[in-house]
């Protein structure tokens, strides 16, 4: 694949390298060229840019891989060649090489190679489950860290086991200057040790499967496997889920992402486990999944309640022939002490203690501040980090008046308990690639999937927005999580007046940025110079130039979804029977302002006719998007969003579905807005519209009986689906006229049985911006656009009303002639030839930005339209 480069010369701005071959890598089509390139052809002498911020700049840039396989981008850093060592290896110790069937064919292997495709498979073991050796698991294996499981078997636990991997002595705790978060240690407390290093590698290298510690209780990292639970339990202890903040009880692999996707570098070796089976037991508190996996065939779920997850109870991306039957999943925990940061300030223990060991008699300096020890920012980050472990975990209280409290609660304490991060879900299914971003970009590669006799509830989250920053590229610190800057400035409404204040964590990340150099170490932090000058020097020219946040995301700079029973994104033969969801509450607040209005989030890749407008403070029991199967014998019930929308289910686009006898009841939409608050809002806060099974446009369903067993009750919202001005689809089945309502005050049209106004549309526009030269007139196409004007040639014609225009958003003038201030081009909702005045539209949007377009030579004409339908303006 090549990328855009006319007559051999790339576009301005990309050096040579960008009109080089790419092996693996995505095009806007698959006849354009490249934009996205994780495998470049090279020759042999090309020297790499060794420009870490290059690396982590997400543009049109040529990255080097070094791996086997071609599936993952590997940059480097040169080395001192005084350093280089050389190593002999013989040919037949080289691992095998994986290669694509589709490779080129003129890539050139050296008969020296060993294929891996070409290796003989008719040894391997057999995969049935009969005659499996049997192991019998006790407390005692969960001593020291992950028990990982690299051969077949059955293994059994005996009792409850409860994980706290390296847990300190209880001396060490009782001692008064006890730190749990002390970086001055050989070993650091519920971390893997030095000794340890070849079993859990990666802590103190920064790059390895445990670079971020313990990732789960159990790895399975073999084929033919059985975790019988046999009744017992297998859960975190609570000091070791308050320190270990990403963890899943099983891990259906050596890693818990694929290769270059995650918050850090897993290495190149990854094994994702088949043919396995866990059954009969608990999965209880985990800081992230019960039970999660990427890449697995044929997994077997059956009679397991998963309960008291942070995030979800199981996830599984791109993965084939999976079946859950006989399952409970629920509640999620409502006991989360700490906010996401405190993720990312654990995570940085190991480097906080290189940092002081190289740099710690280091000042660094920053605006409006005396000058600083390394080792003393480095302190105050563990004091409060100490000081929300010994409130939580020991009950210190303390004087909410004391500064360095205040600060501690401000960065870590999470008061609801409720998950802060932007998704929750019972059970997820994804296409290839971490569920993380928008709803239907994940589109291949699951499959065969059966979800038996199982009940979803008790997802319940809070998301709290944090907005995404980008310059030439996204803004990420060294865990792939925000630059938090509304929470570390004052003023930041004018960047250009705005005021650098910090707090610990923050102060640590600009202060690695200026002293370390190591890839490794730094990982995917990328921090622009216009940053670094505000923050040490508080020069806000360049900083204000260049500022520019994206809404809708939160500090792990995902994108936000609210709380979901179960979601279905891009997987193929689905097939629900007798499932149960109930019990799904987001209390999720409106969408910040700091954006301005926008129609939907681009934090990452999401499709405006799916999220449209801030998608966080959703509520939904059942969605899927771009997926096939049938659903059978579904009940949904008690789904509430305090702000946002609310659904028993949601069929996007892509979906072909057979249904059959779906109940829905007790869906409640923005139940803390009053009617005329709700009727108020404008984007990226929708009215909160309730529906309990909406089917949205380029979805496929059939019914043997016309949809007439899809029944609603009990759904209340300040916006009905059924409503003709939901552009977004329609309800699905039927929905009771008595109890499927409006709340009192709400003047939208449209009811249980249908209507025939609507006073505001909200609908995902095909195109945000408008065409380059909107509704341009032209005689010869048709000679009926302007019956009582001529318009000179040259010149372009604009409606003044939607009559005879397609639905969705226009242009027109409303009247006068064109002037950019006092008669500027108008966005207008068009549906059936009405003219909508939607103050979701972004007036003074369009006008900025899109004025030059007409800043003609000619002139515009315009006609003012003499029929009735013209008339057919609505106002909110």
């Amino acid at each position: 694949m090549e990328p855009e480069c006319p007559d051999g010369v790339p576009n301005d701005g990309f050096d040579s390298n960008a009109c080089a071959y790419c092996d693996d890598g995505k095009g806007k089509t698959a006849a354009d060229g490249w934009t996205k390139c994780t495998s470049l052809r090279f020759d042999a002498d090309t020297k790499p840019d060794p420009d870490h911020y290059n690396c982590v700049t997400h543009q049109l840039v040529y990255r080097p891989s070094a791996v086997t396989n071609r599936d993952a981008c590997t940059c480097y850093k040169e080395s001192d060649k005084k350093n280089v060592a050389t190593y002999m290896v013989k040919v037949s110790d080289l691992p095998p090489v994986t290669i694509p069937d589709d490779l080129d064919d003129d890539v050139i292997i050296d008969p020296s190679i060993i294929i891996a495709n070409d290796i003989n498979d008719d040894d391997d073991v057999d995969t049935e489950f009969a005659d499996l050796p049997i192991t019998y698991l006790t407390q005692e294996d969960f001593i020291g860290g992950t028990y990982r499981i690299t051969t077949r078997g059955e293994f059994i636990l005996t009792e409850n086991i409860v994980v706290a991997f390296n847990e300190p002595s209880e001396d060490i705790q009782s001692d008064p200057d006890f730190s749990p978060n002390a970086y001055d240690l050989d070993d650091l407390y519920w971390y893997p040790r030095h000794d340890q290093d070849e079993k859990y590698e990666g802590l103190y290298t920064y790059h390895g499967k445990f670079t971020l510690g313990f990732f789960a209780a159990i790895s399975i990292e073999t084929d033919d496997v059985v975790i019988n639970l046999n009744g017992f339990s297998l859960s975190m202890d609570y000091k070791f889920y308050f320190q270990q903040r990403f963890f899943s009880l099983i891990e259906l692999g050596n890693q818990p992402f694929i290769g270059g996707q995650g918050p850090a570098n897993w290495g190149a070796d990854q094994v994702f486990a088949s043919n396995v089976i866990v059954k009969d037991g608990i999965l209880g508190l985990s800081s992230h999944h019960a039970i999660h996996g990427n890449h697995n065939n044929n997994i077997l779920i059956s009679n397991v309640r998963m309960t008291q997850f942070d995030v979800a109870g199981f996830g599984c991306n791109a993965c084939v022939g999976i079946e859950i039957t006989d399952c409970i999943i629920g509640p999620q925990n409502t006991n989360i002490p700490v906010l996401g940061r405190y993720t990312h300030a654990r995570a940085f223990l190991p480097r906080i203690q290189a940092l002081v060991d190289h740099y710690g008699t280091e000042y660094m300096t920053f605006a409006d501040r005396e000058p600083i020890l390394v080792t003393d920012l480095a302190d105050r980050l563990v004091t409060q980090m100490d000081m929300i472990y010994n409130h939580v975990i020991n009950g210190v209280e303390y004087d909410d008046d004391e500064e360095e409290w205040a600060e501690t609660k401000a960065l870590f304490y999470n008061p609801t308990g409720w998950m802060d991060g932007g998704s929750s879900y019972g059970l997820v299914f994804s296409g290839d690639g971490a569920a993380v971003i928008g709803i239907g970009c994940r589109t291949s590669g699951t499959s065969d999937i059966t979800v038996n006799n199982v009940e979803i509830y008790g997802i319940y989250t809070q998301p709290i927005e944090k907005p995404k920053f980008q310059s030439d590229g996204a803004i990420r610190l060294s865990f792939f999580d925000g630059l938090d800057w509304p929470a570390v400035t004052t003023g930041i409404e004018d960047p250009y007046t705005a005021k650098y204040i910090g707090d610990s964590y923050t102060d640590l990340v600009f202060t690695v940025n200026h002293f370390v150099d190591s890839w490794y170490y730094l990982n995917s932090l990328r921090i622009t110079p216009a940053m670094t000058d505000f923050a040490e020097t508080g020069d806000t020219s360049a900083f204000g130039d260049e500022y520019e946040g994206v809404c809708g995301s939160d500090i792990q700079l995902h994108s936000s979804k609210g709380a979901i029973g179960l979601r279905i994104d891009g997987t193929q033969n689905i097939n629900l029977n007798n499932i149960y969801v109930h019990d799904i509450q987001n209390w999720g607040a409106l969408g910040i302002d700091l954006c301005g209005e926008y129609h939907y989030p681009t934090v990452s890749h999401e499709d405006p006719q799916i999220q449209y407008g801030y998608t966080g403070n959703r509520a939904q029991g059942i969605i899927a998007s771009y997926a096939s199967g049938t659903m059978s014998d579904i009940t949904v019930e008690n789904i509430e969003s305090y702000y946002g929308s609310a659904w028993g289910m949601v069929l996007y686009k892509g979906n072909e579905f057979g249904l059959s006898n779906i109940n829905v009841k007790s869906v409640y939409a923005g139940t803390q807005l009053t009617a005329t608050e709700a009727q108020a809002l404008t984007l990226p806060n929708e009215m909160p519209l309730a529906c309990s099974v909406e089917l949205r446009d380029e979805a496929i369903v059939t019914s043997d009986v016309e949809f007439a067993d899809i029944v609603g009750q009990d759904v209340i919202g300040h916006k009905l689906c059924n409503n003709p001005t939901n552009n977004y689809g329609d309800l699905l089945g039927s929905c009771d006229v008595e109890s499927c309502h409006m709340y009192d005050g709400d003047t939208m049209q449209g009811s249980a049985t249908g209507g025939t106004g609507g006073d505001r549309v909200e609908t995902a526009p095909v195109a945000i911006d408008p065409p380059t030269d909107p509704l341009m007139y032209d005689s010869e196409a048709d000679e009926t656009q302007f019956t009582d004007i001529t318009v000179p040639d040259g010149s372009i014609g604009i409606k003044s009303a939607c009559n005879d225009l397609e639905d969705g958003i226009q242009y027109i003038l409303p009247y006068g002639e064109y002037n950019e201030e006092t008669a500027p081009l108008l966005p207008v909702m068009c549906n059936g030839g009405n003219t909508i005045l939607d103050p979701s539209l972004n007036f003074n949007l369009v006008l900025n930005q899109h004025v030059m377009i007409w800043k003609m030579e000619y002139n515009i004409y315009y006609h003012m339209e003499n029929t009735m339908k013209r008339q057919h303006h609505y106002y909110q």
